[in-house]
């Protein structure tokens, strides 16, 4: 699972690379192609939209973080883990739980990244000349989240000889 800390960390220098070409590509006003019920669309500037998008990018990164790290300083009946006895029953346990929760997180982290990038890139595409086909990333993405959510379910059980 150290590997995922590679992948999270390509992840974001991915987006933040597009998004610095994106800012130099893009129309001064962007159309967000979200329809009002008045007809209107929805723009914002270049700079508001770039900056917006970073935001995003970094509540989600730093959010998905704190929440792998601070495990062991949530009380123990708000944790909410698959045998959460086994878990926190020693400190060798413990680093194990951190360590896999971190992992987990950044896993997280990784497809919010890789789903917020195909989404600017989808903004990218329909206010400029250049057309990428990535419409199929809006329905794999959410599926592996979905499938990553149940990993978490897989990663946390207790090692079976030490359930018997």
């Amino acid at each position: 699972m150290k590997l995922i800390k590679y992948v999270w960390g390509l992840s974001l220098l991915l987006f933040l690379g597009f998004s610095l070409l994106m800012y130099v590509y893009l129309p001064e006003k962007v159309n967000l192609n979200i329809d009002l019920p008045s007809g209107e669309g929805v723009y914002l500037f270049r700079g508001d939209f770039f900056y917006t998008s970073m935001a995003v990018l970094l509540l989600f990164n730093i959010g998905l973080t704190i929440f792998g790290n601070a495990i062991l300083y949530v009380p123990y009946n708000l944790i909410m883990i698959p045998n959460k006895k086994y878990w926190l029953s020693n400190v060798e346990r413990k680093n194990q739980l951190i360590e896999k929760s971190k992992s987990w997180t950044k896993g997280m982290a990784t497809f919010i990244n890789i789903f917020l990038l195909a989404t600017v890139t989808q903004i990218f595409s329909q206010n400029t000349e250049y057309n990428y086909a990535i419409d199929s990333v809006f329905y794999v993405i959410p599926i592996i989240i979905i499938f990553w959510i149940f990993y978490f379910f897989i990663l946390f059980k207790a090692p079976a000889t030490e359930q018997e």
